[in-house]
């Protein structure tokens, strides 16, 4: 039997089914024996003190109500026995169920998320939240003395931000907190049937004008009610303000850093467990700038002079398109004098990738990638046709629809090619199922679609879809940049 997964931290209980079977103390005693090992019913029964039809009896229970999994058979004595694992190690009944509001509950949702994302940091992988904030101020805001730096995000994501906001002040530099909750965006999109509202920027002039640096901090953590139909009908205004004002940043040379902090709802669709995978995320966010930069020259030089990519995957597919060798774009966790000289003036965390930019309307053929991610919705194995570089075929066994709208509904270029990247971040070699985190690992090759202006390109859009997948061999004037998975060899420097 192979190792079975490490049970997550905590679950959160959101039928009345699964408090049920919580209510007995035969079922808390065995999920108690079926966290730190995998057991079979009579080992429960045995180690309980059970007799062996009970422990079976309850066993089946809180299977069949998703607290513990069956994790695998072994052989003995010509009988399978079947190995049984708790699904956490901690549970939260949802407040819903107590007659609290919705917006509350999902406020203790993600205290908890925060609690326990902040133990797992400091106990199991000794990450300093401060360094890494130091390294985002020193190593890409490059803040000096006197300079206005605005960071803005979710609440989930406060104490990050404010990290970061004490060692941009440390540094002499002058930062700013604006809140980007889902509370100002929909009452944003409320107001936007005046006129006057939608015309509004998405930040006044004099105030961009006066930055020298921003951070922005996005977390996917879901709060609060759905937008009304009429609040969705006015998103791509919102959105489209949003895109206006990083052009001007990007125009005005403004350094800009993102930082993606995945939550629990991010990465449980991925090939690991959640709480692996974000344990793989903070392993990404602490990857060395030089350990980086080495990984992505290596795939420069073996680009050497060739123009043209070819991308295939197992099943067939293939994908060719030329690039502009002008536009290589180096996310190592850093800016570099020469980045900002050539325009690349923003960079993401966690980092370590190399991203071309097509040369507009060369890539054709198809090709088969992991899965895309938008809005929570996820849809796997996604087949794209792409025809002078814009995407006029999307398959996939569920969902495919979903994606063909939000290409239609966005504003903008959306369907047209805009960067290929290429991982190199050595943290882990499964997919999580959060974009942002699968596309800088090493090994994983991403198609972005949407705007590619952050990186030189000309193409805007207010859609930024991304398709990873780690079944990719990237070929360039015959040399082997990203092989199959098959053929790579262990991860080192």
């Amino acid at each position: 039997m192979s190792p079975p997964p490490d049970p997550r931290d905590f679950d959160v209980l959101t039928t009345p089914e699964q408090i049920a079977s919580l209510a007995h103390a035969d079922r808390l005693a065995i999920l108690g024996e079926l966290v730190d090992a995998a057991r079979t019913g009579s080992q429960v029964a045995e180690r309980l003190g059970l007799p062996v039809p009970r422990a079976h009896y309850h066993l089946a229970r809180l299977v069949k109500d998703g607290l513990v999994v069956e994790v695998g058979l072994e052989s003995k004595r010509f009988v399978q026995e079947r190995f049984y694992r708790a699904v956490a190690r901690h549970h939260l009944v949802y407040p819903h169920h107590a007659g609290v509001d919705q917006e509350t509950g999902n406020a203790v949702v993600r205290a908890f998320e925060e609690v326990f994302g902040a133990w797992r940091r400091r106990a199991m992988l000794d990450i300093d939240l401060g360094a890494i904030a130091r390294r985002i101020a020193v190593d890409a805001l490059r803040v000096r003395a006197g300079e206005r730096v605005l960071i803005f995000g979710p609440p989930q994501v406060q104490k990050i931000a404010d990290m970061l906001f004490v060692e941009i002040e440390a540094l002499g530099g002058r930062p700013t907190l604006r809140p980007w909750s889902r509370e100002y965006i929909f009452a944003r999109l409320e107001r936007m049937d005046d006129p006057r509202v939608r015309e509004l920027p998405f930040m006044p002039d004099d105030e961009t004008d006066a930055l020298a640096g921003v951070v922005i901090v996005t977390s996917t953590q879901p709060s609060g009610a759905e937008p009304t139909p009429e609040q969705r009908k006015n998103l791509p205004h919102l959105l489209s303000a949003h895109t206006t004002w990083l052009r001007r940043l990007r125009e005005l040379g403004v350094r800009q850093v993102e930082l993606s902090v995945p939550v629990r709802g991010d990465v449980d669709k991925g090939e690991l467990s959640v709480d692996e995978a974000l344990a793989l995320f903070w392993r990404a966010l602490a990857a060395e700038p030089d350990l980086l930069e080495r990984r992505v020259d290596a795939i420069v030089e073996s680009l050497g002079s060739a123009q043209e990519i070819e991308l295939r995957d197992s099943r067939g597919g293939q994908l060719r398109f030329a690039f502009d060798d002008r536009l290589l774009h180096r996310s190592i966790g850093r800016l570099s004098d020469e980045d900002l000289e050539r325009g690349h003036v923003s960079e993401g965390f966690p980092a370590g990738s190399l991203l071309l930019v097509p040369l507009p309307g060369t890539a054709n053929g198809s090709l088969h990638l992991a899965y895309t991610s938008f809005a929570g919705v996820h849809v796997r194995d996604v087949e794209l046709r792409l025809e002078h570089g814009r995407i006029v075929g999307v398959e996939a066994p569920e969902r495919a629809e979903f994606i063909r709208e939000r290409l239609a509904s966005a504003v903008g270029d959306a369907s047209a090619l805009a960067h290929v990247r290429f991982g190199v971040n050595p943290a882990g070699h499964a997919l999580t199922g959060k974009a942002s985190l699968d596309s800088i690992l090493e090994g994983a090759v991403t198609l972005g679609f949407g705007s590619n202006e952050s990186i030189g390109g000309s193409q805007s859009a207010t859609l930024d879809l991304r398709f990873p997948s780690r079944d990719i061999e990237v070929r360039a004037g015959g040399a082997v940049l990203v092989p199959r998975p098959s053929d790579r060899p262990d991860s080192g420097d």
